[in-house]
């Protein structure tokens, strides 16, 4: 039974890079272990107390004195087993703490390497708490760790593409233009994309990036229109945090209207960018499009 746990589902990692696997709640950990954490069972009864909740209840209190642990170097890590994703709170994503989870991680895979490929947000307190999204593999490569791209502090655009890792590019012109001036990010040699795109190649170009699981992002006439191959957890995940991203810089924007086109199946869907940013948008298996919108959004693809 131990070994189909993953680390009993929650983790801290210690200011020294130590893991302590947690059989039941974050906060129960730390009651049952203060000294571990630095603390005292009084100082955890006078928090309690402080906010009128019992103690070991996951209200004010046990917000306080995880944040506490998080600034003093800890690093909480939960696994939510119906989104399909780990979430992880640190101060600062440092070299330092991007080690602790790199030996976090390898010990995952190594228990569970069908779990290689799920997301991991990442939520740093000293940002505002902004959320980035990295896979689990990623933290497996520590020369990957030192250029690796922060996925959710990407700069205001009308257009995207998100790649296969899920890294957001943001760009100004047009699709084509930004795959020929970052052709290597995108496995192209720029003389090669230049020379596709000049002789009429345009449409087969980006059919091959959204079949080699690209996602093309547009904003246009207030909606926003995407393109994925295949709307499937790991890819909902990915656009889950861009929702999250554009609606950090357009907050006004949380009722605009998204037309999905999923490639592979030739489906159309639609969905509000709010909902988008939600956790039960990855299992939401509901979504429907208007005829109407569906028109406009032929209008607009070119794929």
């Amino acid at each position: 039974m131990k070994k189909n746990k993953i680390l009993s589902w929650g983790t801290w990692i210690s200011p020294k890079g130590e893991i302590f696997e947690i059989p039941l709640t974050h906060i129960k950990y730390v009651i049952d272990e203060p000294a571990r954490f630095d603390l005292n069972i009084n100082k955890i009864k006078e928090i309690y107390h402080k906010h009128n909740e019992g103690i070991g209840s996951e209200g004010n209190a046990r917000d306080e004195i995880v944040n506490l642990l998080i600034s003093n170097g800890w690093i909480r890590i939960r696994y939510y087993p119906d989104e399909l994703i780990f979430n992880a709170q640190l101060v600062s994503l440092t070299q330092e703490n991007k080690n602790y989870l790199h030996k976090w991680a390898t010990k995952i895979i190594k228990k569970h390497p069908e779990k290689i490929d799920l997301p991991i947000e990442i939520i740093e307190n000293t940002q505002g708490c902004v959320n980035y999204i990295y896979i689990l593999r990623d933290f497996l490569n520590k020369n990957i760790l030192l250029n690796s791209i922060k996925r959710m502090l990407f700069e205001d655009s009308v257009a995207y593409w998100i790649s296969p890792k899920g890294d957001v590019l943001g760009v100004h012109g047009s699709h084509t233009s930004t795959v020929i001036e970052l052709s290597k990010s995108f496995g192209l040699i720029k003389s090669e994309a230049e020379a596709l795109f000049a002789t009429g190649e345009e449409q087969h170009v980006l059919k091959r990036l959204i079949e080699d699981n690209w996602i093309r992002i547009r904003f246009q006439n207030g909606y926003y229109f995407i393109t994925v191959n295949l709307l499937s957890p790991k890819y909902k995940h990915f656009l889950k945090a861009w929702a999250l991203g554009v609606l950090k810089l357009h907050p006004n924007r949380k009722n605009n209207v998204i037309i999905i086109d999923e490639f592979s199946t030739n489906k159309n869907y639609k969905i509000l960018l709010e909902s988008m940013s939600k956790r039960n948008f990855i299992h939401n298996d509901t979504l429907v499009i208007d005829p109407l919108l569906e028109l406009d959004y032929k209008e607009w693809s070119i794929l």
